[in-house]
């Protein structure tokens, strides 16, 4: 079995991904502060979270774009 449960993941009002939906304007607004590193790093982790964990969509960016809050501060600090 492939399901998120098997896995070991059981996140509350996880469902499968959507494949289009419009972004939330917070977190498009809180994308464009992101330098490109720092943007490949959210993608990243949303998608992880997204096809890995089963998270939906939206969820996943948000959950990720705390992680580079936590990892770079807020307004992110550009790391060389």
């Amino acid at each position: 079995p492939t399901d998120s449960a098997s896995r070991g993941f059981c996140f509350y009002g996880a469902s499968m991904p959507q494949s289009s939906y419009p972004q939330h304007p917070v977190v498009l607004q809180m994308l464009s502060s992101l330098d490109g590193k720092q943007r490949e790093f959210y993608e990243e982790r949303a998608g992880i979270l997204e096809y890995d964990a089963g998270l939906d969509r939206p969820f996943a960016e948000a959950l990720a774009l705390l992680e580079v809050i936590r990892l770079y501060g807020w307004p992110p600090k550009h790391k060389i």
